[in-house]
């Protein structure tokens, strides 16, 4: 599975002189047709940051981590699923 991670600011209160900032950490799944990764329905939010001091310098690792943490949890150990189109064992085909 290929992953993309993408962090985004946005103003909430949408107001040009607040400085207070939400910050969208979004995972895109590349294991798509390109027209459909950036789809709403496809994209999966992992994180929302608030606050801009929490996102400046060292302290988005420590919202960071466990996210990481997951992910690799997810790549190396892995995690049972059932196909869909499959009811015990046997593919089912609707025509």
């Amino acid at each position: 599975m290929q992953l993309a991670l993408a962090i985004n600011g946005v103003n909430p209160l949408k107001k040009k002189r607040s400085t207070w900032l939400t910050w969208l950490v979004v995972l895109l799944n590349y294991n798509m047709p390109p027209w459909l990764t950036t789809q709403k329905h496809f994209i999966m939010l992992s994180l929302i940051i608030l606050g801009l001091e929490s996102i400046i310098g060292d302290n988005i690792n420590v919202y960071l981590k466990p996210l990481v943490e997951e992910l690799k949890e997810l790549w190396e150990i892995g995690v049972h699923v059932q196909d869909v189109a499959t009811f015990n064992g046997e593919a089912k085909l609707n025509m």
